[in-house]
Order: C-alpha cells, then structure tokens, then sequence
C-alpha cells in the first residue's frame, strides 16, 4: 500500500508496452485478513511474554507495546481505507475521461485483489468501448466524405467551421484548410444570409430541424442553388451544428427548362387559338368575298340577256364583272388547302422572268387602277434564266402586286428582278408607297388567316401573302418584307436558278420590258 504510486507508474508502463499491467501477484481477501490480523496479534504475543517472565519491572514496557500495537493496528486500517478510496477515485476519474472521449486505460496502484479485478474488467469495457467509438468514427468518416451533397460542421457559439467534407470544398472551389478558415456565414450570398436560421438558436440545439434554400458563393464569385438543411449533432466539446447543402443548379435547370417549355406550349395553345378564330372569321369573310362577285356576275348577266350591252363587248363585261375576283379568292383558298395537305406539285420548266412580267400586265390590262398611282415592271438585262414553276411564279407575283394595289393609294408601285449577289439567283422586289405596316405586325404578316390592322380597309381573307411565304420556301428562296407606316412596303424575293436542269445563259428579251407602265 505504501508503494502504490510506484506501483501505478509501473503498471502504466507495462501496459504502454502491450504488457497485462494486472498479471501476476495480488492480495485476495484471506490475505489481506491476515496481513492485518498478523502485526497485532505478534505484538500482543510478545507483549504477554514480556508481562509474565518479568510482570513486577516490566509494566511500563508491556503497557508501552500493547499502545503501540494499537496504534499499528490503526495505521494499518487507515492505509486500507485510503487505498479503497483512492481506487474509487481512480476508477472514478477514468470513468470521466472515458466519457469525454480519452482512450487512457485505467492504472490503480491497489494489489487488492477486487480492485485488481474491477481495474481490468473497466480496461476490456473501456476497449470494447474505444473500438465502437473508432468504428462508429469511421464509419461516419466514410459517410461523411463519401455523401454526394455538401456537408459542413460549424461551432454555434463561434460561428467557425470546424470541419468540412470533400464535397463541400469542390462545391465551393476552396480547399478543405481555406474552407475551414471561413466563418459559416461567410459561405452563403447576402440575401441567403438575411433569410438563414441563427446557427445558435436554442430550438436548434434542442433537436429542431431546419430547412431554407439558398445560394452559396464560390471562391471565383459566382454563385450556386442549394437546399439547406440544418441539425445539431453531438461533439466532444458540446454540440455542432451540420448543414448539409444539396446543390439544387440541375434541378433549377431543369425548372426552368419546363418553364419555357411551358411558355412556349401555351405561345403554342395561343397561336392555335388565334389560328381557329382567324379560320372563323375566315369563312365568315370568304362567304362575303364569294356573294359580292357573284351578285355582280348575275347583274352581268341578266344585262346581257336582256340586250343592255352589245355582243361585241360581252367578253370584257364577263371579265371586269367580278369573275377575276371569284377565280382569285377560290385558287387561293384551294392552293391553302393543298399546302395544309401537303398535296402540292412542282412543275419544274425553263421561266424567264421579263416574259413572266409581260404576262402579267397583259393579264391585266383591262383593270381599273387610281390615277394617282405609277406601276412600274423593271427586269434588268442579262438575267439568267430560272428553272422553276412558273405557275407558282405568277401567283407569288399576282399574290404581291395585288397587295401593294390594295393598300396604295398615291405615288408608285414598283416591281423590278434583279441578279443576285451570287450571280446564281434572282431577286425580284414589289416596292409600294402605301399606308405600310406597323413593327408589330410585321412578324405576323405571313401567317395565315391574318390581315394586318390599317386605316383603311381592303378586301381579302388574308391568305395571299401565307401562300407567296409557302410557295418561295417550295421553290427554294426566301422572303422578307420592310415597311415604314406612312412611307410603304417593300417586300423582297430571292429565288435561285442553278437548281438541277437550270439553263445557262442570259435570258431572251422583248424590246421595252426594261420599264413599263401601266395603263391609268
């Protein structure tokens, strides 16, 4: 008992070496009886013959001895009451470290048997306990940098960050040492800060759970979605806080790729819808447009059967009697039909376009037109020749003309064909000084069913310039329109002519097809 601090040192060092610090001698209970009996009890016996061979002249020594062996026997009660309390204390204070986490075996300096005993069984507890703690930090470890979301540990009282996986350096763009040299509010952009929960809060700490979204700030200043989820876990020292940031930047992409796919089904059911209201006010218009010239064309008639108008001008009565206007509105609505159905043919032939102008202010001679307006039909010398429909070429061109006409009332109307910049195609151009067409409807003007708002009214159904955009795609080009309101309308076709079969060559002229003028 008197070596016990000697006997801790030495146990603590066996077991620094991987030695059993409790193997080898220790007192057990009928031991320890006797070696507290056993001083006592020699003193008593020496004291008694001491007291019987010399009783007279030895009474002060005998008295001597038995005080003296009281006082052995205390001493060595004391000692063993001191060394029970002092294996308590020891076993206490290693119950302690055990808890705050210290892997330090238990060393008493006791040779008490029970105490031997208890020491060791405390030490297998404490390593079956070390073990769990080393597995269980381990596997957290592994969980911890294997989770594909980002996972910080900040000190709530400080504001710190403690500790920081992988994921968490590479979503912010730092390193894990420079990660874990930022203050946690330091990680998120400023109006994230102002909606994040406090990171002491006691509800926090008390086992409540968290949930905000927010955007966290790379190293390079840009900035990325995330979803936080906040919790208190338990530490050595306390408690941390975790926050786990999953990072939300393809679910946001995806959001947003549905919203504009969103958007552009219902631009779609609008467009759809507009278009079935169009179609009904179509037929509303078309079954006016087909009663106005026949009512004219019965007028017509009657007046030639009752002799109104003499036989030799009959033909040009029939002409001018609205049938042009009737045969127009029902090859328009036809041709619309067609390219709905996609039934439309192609008759490829040679076309020279100075011919095809001549055929259609032939076509037109016997038209009214205001006197106020100059049309003009220009086709530049030398042009090649197109390899086209020329059936199609006349509609693209009448369909044209025919809206420059509506919607002029003063100044010019001109048509000219011109080469190409490629020297592989033409481009023809109507250019009117009409009443023109707003900015906003022009990304409207080739749609069908559409007539655009203008101050003054016209005739039609709205399909004309729906089939010239159809009909220059079938051939191959382009078409565009240019309009100033007030100032006019040009529209502008680019058609190619090395299309396969095309002829080489300059195109044949008549004389005078460079500028014509109509009549009126």
């Amino acid at each position: 008992m008197l070596a016990r601090g000697a006997c801790r040192a030495l146990r603590r060092d066996g077991g620094a070496l991987g030695l059993d610090p409790y193997a080898g001698f220790a007192l057990r209970g009928g031991w320890r009886i006797v070696l507290g009996v056993l001083p006592p009890l020699v003193a008593l016996l020496v004291a008694a013959d001491v007291g019987a061979a010399e009783a007279s002249g030895r009474l002060a020594a005998f008295a001597a001895l038995v005080g003296l062996t009281a006082v052995v026997g205390t001493a060595l009660a004391w000692l063993q009451e001191h060394n029970r309390r002092a294996s308590v204390e020891e076993l206490a204070h290693a119950c302690d470290d055990l808890a705050a986490g210290s892997e330090r075996a238990l060393g008493t300096g006791s040779v008490d048997a029970s105490i031997v005993d208890l020491a060791r069984r405390f030490n297998a507890a404490a390593d079956r306990v070390r073990t769990d703690r080393r597995v269980s930090s381990e596997r957290y470890r592994a969980l911890f940098e294997g989770a594909a979301d980002a996972i910080v540990l900040a000190d709530p009282e400080s504001g710190r960050i403690v500790l920081a996986n992988a994921r968490a350096a590479e979503l912010v763009g730092r390193t894990p040492a420079a990660l874990r040299a930022l203050p946690y509010a330091a990680l998120f952009a400023a109006d994230t800060r102002a909606r994040h929960p406090a990171i002491d809060r006691p509800a926090l700490l008390a086992g409540e759970t968290a949930v905000v979204d927010g955007e966290v700030v790379r190293a390079d200043g840009s900035t990325c979605p995330v979803d936080i989820a906040l919790s208190a876990v338990p530490a050595a020292s306390g408690w941390l806080v975790q926050a786990i940031l999953h990072d939300v930047s393809e679910r946001k992409r995806i959001e947003e790729a549905l919203a504009a796919q969103n958007a552009t089904l219902r631009a779609a059911q609008e467009r759809l819808l507009a278009h079935d209201r169009a179609k009904s006010e179509f037929l509303g218009t078309v079954s006016h447009e087909l009663r106005t010239p026949l009512n004219v064309m019965i007028g017509y008639t009657e007046m030639l059967l009752d002799g109104s108008v003499g036989a030799d001008a009959a033909d040009d009565v029939l002409r001018l009697a609205g049938g042009r206007t009737l045969a127009s509105l029902v090859e328009d609505t036809l041709a619309v039909l067609r390219l709905d159905a996609a039934t439309v043919r192609l008759d490829v032939e040679p076309v020279a376009i100075a011919d095809l102008f001549e055929e259609l202010q032939d076509a037109d001679r016997f038209l009214r037109r205001p006197a106020a307006v100059t049309e003009r039909w220009i086709a530049e010398p030398g042009l090649p020749v197109l390899v086209s429909d020329r059936r199609k070429l006349r509609q693209i061109l009448t369909n044209l003309v025919g809206n420059a006409r509506k919607f002029t009332e003063r100044g010019t109307i001109e048509v000219r064909a011109t080469a190409g910049a490629d020297g592989r195609s033409i481009r023809v151009t109507v250019r009117d000084t009409g009443c023109g067409i707003p900015a906003e409807e022009l990304p409207n003007v080739f749609d069908a069913y559409r007539q655009v708002a203008s101050r003054r009214a016209a005739d039609g159904c709205g399909l004309g310039l729906y089939i010239v955009r159809r009909y220059v795609e079938l051939l191959g080009g382009r078409v565009s329109c240019e309009s100033r309101v007030g100032v006019g309308t040009t529209f502008t076709v680019d058609l190619p002519c090395d299309r396969p079969g095309a002829a080489d060559g300059p195109q044949p002229r008549r004389p005078g097809s460079e500028t014509r003028l109509s009549p009126g």
